[in-house]
């Protein structure tokens, strides 16, 4: 009996796979969604009306070989969508895997420097590249960015990387669309939607860059970034290096520390709700961290005390409902993370931890800061009452590509009985967080039969 009923399981499991193959690489798909909507964090995922597009699984751009991303070879790891009923996910009862999906493109849209993106009817992916360099070697490792309309046709390969991508997004701003990414050392952007326009080279030969996730306000369009000195004034003693501020939609771009500052290392930390953070060693040779919001460095605003034998590893801005500010540290001495609130906490102490165990910061969410921990699972603490709540529990997931929708968190996982070790992508809603309840975990597209589960021989 178990015998047949996995002989049946897998012939299903092979048709729904070859079906999906098929409508994506041979004709259009059935319906062209309307609204679209990007997730609330940058995910492999993009949700519209009655669709969720996704990176069915991830791979690693490493173990990529020969011809392995070419269209039409791709299946695991491709462009899928599901479509929706009643906003809910519908299953095979003899799967257990959802009904209703499709394949955009057999293209890798789950990797290392994946993102998805949509503008009307078109969506833009990132993949790994699939040109040889001059030698013919294969350069996974760059990025190919591409542009696709919502029903599957009309793939266009707009830009190729010649160095690897470190840090990319989207940003709005005065109702046009800029793709900015930082390739190897320099800082590009791409004017995209329904035309594609040229790349601008925003800024070259940067140590060190930072620009805003999200467009909130007129100082988001600032990306700030460090080069290096001149070496006449590293002749003269003279140290640190030059921190820049660029107009990402202008191209315009001026040295901010000419005067008293060059001296004093300062190192770029972030841009967000309209502040740029920094540090910066001062003549007492201790690390300060500071922010500001528009003109120069004389303006800027202190939001520690000096931080010594400390070394901070991440650093992130919480704005709360109420509009207070909360700047979050985790520190490498004692890998635990502190919330300061701005303008009244200056020192790390029991009465501002946040969180003692290992976080790894995945996103901001309202008061909310989402982190994982290795071999566990998915958490969010607030920074107003400090409680920790479960999302989910998970012993082999990825930190990376992990999205938010504003309800569901979408994550790769391995599944039960997985023999592969293919992560595929999963979502949970974080309604069960909020009520402590055991989250409910939905695969969002399907298994490969090797990674399908058994059946008793009772069932």
């Amino acid at each position: 009996m178990k015998k047949t009923k996995k002989l049946i399981l897998t012939l299903a499991t092979c048709l729904i796979v070859s079906i999906m193959l098929v409508s994506g690489c041979a004709q259009p798909l059935i319906t062209a969604p309307t609204n679209t909507s990007n997730l609330e964090v940058v995910g492999d995922v993009l949700v519209y009306d009655d669709y969720i597009y996704f990176a069915n699984a991830f791979k690693s751009y490493s173990s990529l070989k020969a011809n392995d991303n070419d269209t039409g070879r791709v299946k695991n790891e491709a462009l899928y969508r599901v479509k929706l009923n009643n906003k809910a996910i519908e299953y095979d009862e003899k799967t257990n895997m959802p009904k209703n999906v499709e394949s955009v493109i057999s293209k890798v849209a789950g990797s290392e420097h994946s993102f998805l993106y949509s503008i009307g009817k078109y969506i833009f992916f990132a993949s790994p590249n699939t040109h040889k360099d001059k030698s013919s070697a294969d350069k996974f490792e760059l990025t190919s960015y591409h542009r696709i309309n919502t029903d599957g046709t009309g793939l266009k390969e707009f830009y190729i990387t010649q160095k690897e991508v470190s840090q990319q997004g989207v940003l709005k701003i005065e109702n046009k669309y800029y793709l900015i990414f930082v390739e190897g050392t320099s800082l590009i952007k791409i004017e995209i939607g329904e035309t594609i326009g040229k790349p601008v080279i925003l800024a070259s030969e940067i140590t060190k860059v930072v620009f805003a996730e999200k467009y909130t306000t007129f100082t988001d369009r600032y990306a700030y970034y460090t080069t290096a000195i001149e070496d006449s004034l590293l002749k003269q003693g003279i140290k640190g290096t030059y921190l820049n501020k660029v107009d990402m939609v202008s191209g315009e771009s001026a040295i901010q520390n000419k005067d008293n500052y060059l001296n004093k290392e300062i190192t770029p930390i972030c841009v967000t709700f309209g502040n740029f953070y920094f540090t910066m060693n001062e003549d007492d040779s201790k690390t300060y961290y500071y922010s500001y919001t528009s003109g120069n460095l004389s303006t800027k605003k202190q939001i520690t005390l000096p931080i010594d034998n400390v070394t901070i590893s991440h650093f992130s801005v919480i704005k709360s409902q109420n509009n207070d500010i909360y700047h979050i540290f985790k520190t490498d001495n004692d890998k635990k993370t502190y919330c300061l609130k701005e303008d009244e906490d200056k020192y790390f102490n029991a009465q501002n931890l946040l969180v003692e165990n290992d976080a790894i910061f995945l996103f901001i969410s309202g008061d909310f800061l989402y982190y994982a921990i290795e071999k566990q699972g998915i958490y969010r603490v607030s920074v107003l009452d400090k409680e920790i709540q479960t999302v989910i529990l998970s012993e082999d997931f990825k930190t990376s590509n992990i999205g938010f929708d504003g309800k569901y968190v979408y994550f790769y996982a391995v599944s039960e009985n997985n023999v592969t070790g293919t992560y595929y992508l999963h979502r949970t809603d974080i309604r069960s967080a909020e009520v402590g309840t055991e989250a409910s975990i939905e695969l969002i597209g399907f298994l490969d039969k090797q990674d399908m589960p058994n059946e008793d021989d009772d069932e």
